[in-house]
């Protein structure tokens, strides 16, 4: 077991680090400790700006970090040498917020005006380590909840001990509150912790589980290891409440926290309201566009697919879990409300494997930011999907609400060959297109999910998940309507 003082020392060490990237954009000094950094690609926008507060590490790192989310949004950072305690007394009253968000407008406004456009969006709350305890303060001020939209937390969150070694929850209060509101949907809760136990105070871990109680959820395994090479435990997820769990009790365990922050930040609402330029992505091998598909257990993958798709080049994304049921690639920063998503999908048609299974290959629309397709393990996908059945070639229009299926498309309709598709879902206000190959298959209206990310899914259901073969995608476009 190691002991906070020495552990944290190290991982502060590690973050004061000069950064060697520096992401276009440009950087204004607020205080010596408060930053605010404005991404070159918002230069077109003159709409009103979600804005994400980071507390704690070093500020071009995190700003390189965030330009990486490609999130429509300013970063605010705000980095304090010390413990919990500094960030506690820094943001003690509304005014400490207030002033830096007056300092950031005026540069904002003075230095580089946006055509107009004001930091008067949504406010999204991220901390790293001790900055945890400066998001609970600004929580409890009734000048700035109303903004906070949504809370990621990278290995931080700590109370002291009451009845011997259980949580104290007057510390939790807020964070309660807020994953509640979470769970029905009304804000976003990302937090991720490691398995470091600090001996006089309760861990990360502890906190993550008093949360998890307090919905009334429970922890789900998680194996393998992440592409920051972080060993999974376990996780929770229900609406856009999310924990994950991972292994490690040194100090290298803990900083690699701070980089999975923004891969978090990536599945919250914020930076979402501006509206996102037409994409087309062949996913051809080196493509410009993939860093943008974010997954939900296991990194897409470019392959060579034979036959290509019409007009395609013969190579595809690939999304499969190894490890079998479902998993999803999709458009991550952007939450549009009215769009089209279309994919050219292969659909092997293996009517022969019916007794021992089959597998689902498909496009969604207005996802809760979870990536859950039309799963139902961790809380369940919620979003509109248009999917095809290997074994039968039956064609499905769903709406999926927490792994709950509805087919929307009440007589059946089949596609029993094997085939390159093109699967098309268009969604504006509550009115829902489906469209396969050209041929729209239904239209109807619907009012369960106003916005969310697109992207592809696929759920095998075999006995032996070795005879599934995964999604191909040689192409995706996604078109603001």
């Amino acid at each position: 077991m190691l002991r906070m003082r020495s552990w944290l020392l190290l991982a502060l060490a590690s973050l004061g680090a000069p950064a060697t990237a520096q992401a276009p954009g440009e950087r204004f000094p607020l205080t010596p400790q408060a930053r605010l950094f404005v991404p070159a690609y918002l230069a077109r926008s003159g709409e009103p700006l979600d804005l994400v507060v980071h507390l704690h590490g070093d500020h071009a790192l995190a700003q390189d970090a965030f330009f990486a989310t490609w999130k429509r949004a300013a970063l605010l950072s705000v980095h304090i040498s010390g413990f919990s305690s500094v960030y506690t007394n820094y943001f003690a009253t509304p005014q400490a917020l207030q002033n830096l968000l007056d300092r950031a407008e005026q540069a904002l406004q003075t230095r580089r005006p946006l055509a107009g456009a004001a930091l008067t969006g949504d406010l999204g709350l991220c901390a790293f380590s001790a900055g945890y305890a400066g998001v609970r303060e600004i929580l409890k001020q009734s000048a700035h909840r109303p903004r906070v939209r949504a809370i990621v937390l990278g290995d931080g969150l700590h109370t002291g001990y009451v009845n011997g070694n259980l949580v104290d929850p007057a510390q939790m209060v807020e964070y309660l509150a807020f994953a509640r509101s979470a769970v029905a949907l009304g804000a976003d809760f990302r937090f991720s912790h490691s398995a470091i136990v600090p001996g006089t105070y309760a861990s990360t871990t502890e906190c993550a589980s008093y949360l998890i109680a307090g919905i009334g959820a429970a922890r789900t395994p998680w194996t393998g290891s992440n592409e920051l090479g972080m060993a999974r435990t376990s996780w929770c997820e229900r609406g856009r409440f999310a924990i994950h769990g991972f292994a490690g009790n040194l100090a290298a365990d803990h900083v690699l926290h701070f980089r999975y922050i923004w891969r978090m930040l990536v599945d919250t609402a914020i930076g979402g309201g501006a509206k996102l330029d037409k994409l087309h992505d062949r996913f051809a091998p080196g493509g410009p566009d993939q860093r943008a598909w974010q997954h939900k257990f296991t990194a897409p993958r470019i392959v060579s697919v034979q036959p290509p798709a019409p007009g395609g080049d013969g190579s595809a994304l690939h999304v499969q879990d190894p490890a079998g049921g479902y998993d999803s690639a999709r458009l991550g920063p952007f939450w549009l409300a009215d769009y089209a998503i279309e994919a050219q999908l292969w659909c092997d048609y293996r009517p022969q494997l019916a007794a021992q299974g089959f597998e689902r290959v498909g496009v969604f629309a207005r996802d809760d930011g979870n990536g859950g397709f039309e799963g139902s393990t961790s809380g369940g996908g919620s979003c509109y999907a248009l999917t095809w059945d290997s074994h039968d070639g039956r064609i499905r229009c769903l709406k999926v609400v927490r792994g709950a299926i509805t087919d929307l498309l009440t007589t059946p309709v089949t596609r029993p060959s094997t085939g390159w598709r093109t699967l098309r879902i268009e969604a504006v206000g509550s009115v829902l297109s489906f469209v396969v190959d050209g041929v729209q298959v239904l239209a109807t209206t619907d009012a369960t999910f106003a916005a969310g990310p697109a992207g592809i899914g696929h759920h095998e259901f075999f006995a032996d998940n070795r005879l599934a073969l995964g999604a191909k995608a040689e192409s995706a476009l996604i078109e603001p309507r």
